[in-house]
C-alpha cells in the first residue's frame, strides 16, 4: 500500500523484524522444504507437507491481517508477501 500522500513506501532493511514481514520470510524459508517433501512421495512426507501447507496458509492470512491491524504496512512487506506467494505456488506447480 502507499501512504496517504501517494508516495511509495520505502524499502528499509530494519522492517524485516516486523511480525508481518517475519511471517512472509517464514513462508519463503519453508518453501524448499515443501518442495523436498513433495518429491519424497511417502505417506509421512505427504503428512508433513500438508501440515506445512496449512501453516503457510495461516501465515499468509495472518501477515496481511497484522500489517493492516497494527498499521505495519511497509515497502518491504509489499515485496516479500507476493514473493513468498509466487515462490510457494511455483514449487507446488513444479512438484
Amino acid at each position: 500500500m502507499q501512504s496517504s500522500d501517494t508516495q511509495p513506501l520505502a524499502i528499509r532493511a530494519q522492517d524485516i523484524w516486523l511480525p508481518p514481514n517475519l511471517l512472509s520470510v517464514s513462508r519463503i524459508l519453508i518453501t524448499p522444504l515443501v518442495g523436498y517433501l513433495l518429491s519424497r512421495q511417502t505417506a509421512s512426507a505427504t503428512a508433513a507437507c500438508i501440515a506445512l501447507l496449512i501453516i503457510a496458509a495461516i501465515t499468509d492470512a495472518l501477515d496481511g491481517y497484522l500489517a493492516r491491524r497494527l498499521k505495519m504496512q511497509t515497502g518491504l512487506g509489499l515485496v516479500l508477501d507476493p514473493l513468498a506467494d509466487k515462490l510457494f505456488a511455483a514449487v507446488l506447480l513444479i512438484e
